[in-house]
């Protein structure tokens, strides 16, 4: 996968606030276990169990600088957000482009 932050932002029907070319060749979904952070963001995926922007900040602490969220969160400089309307649908898409490559 080789995208930009506004092709991922087309393909969730996201806004982006920040670095619009920001690349993107990785998605990581736990933050506990993101081994890489250039080109790699982190979606923050809600559930009605669980919230993953709680771990947007951790994930942040470990160097990625592009977030997938259904909320912006100002206090974090120099971070591209992806703004989603939903998280779970999102990743979906996600998903489905990358199977796509692979095929």
């Amino acid at each position: 996968m080789n995208y930009n932050a506004e092709d991922i932002a087309e393909i969730t029907g996201a806004k982006v606030i920040g670095d619009k070319n920001q690349i993107i060749k990785n998605i990581a979904f736990d933050s506990r276990i993101i081994y890489s952070t250039k080109n790699t963001a982190f979606i923050a995926i809600n559930t009605q169990k669980n919230s993953g922007e709680k771990f947007i900040e951790a994930a942040i602490d470990r160097g990625i600088e592009v977030i997938i969220s259904e909320h912006h969160y100002q206090n974090y400089e120099n971070i591209t957000w992806i703004i989603v309307n939903n998280s779970v649908e999102s990743s979906k898409n996600l998903h489905s482009i990358i199977l796509k490559i692979l095929i």
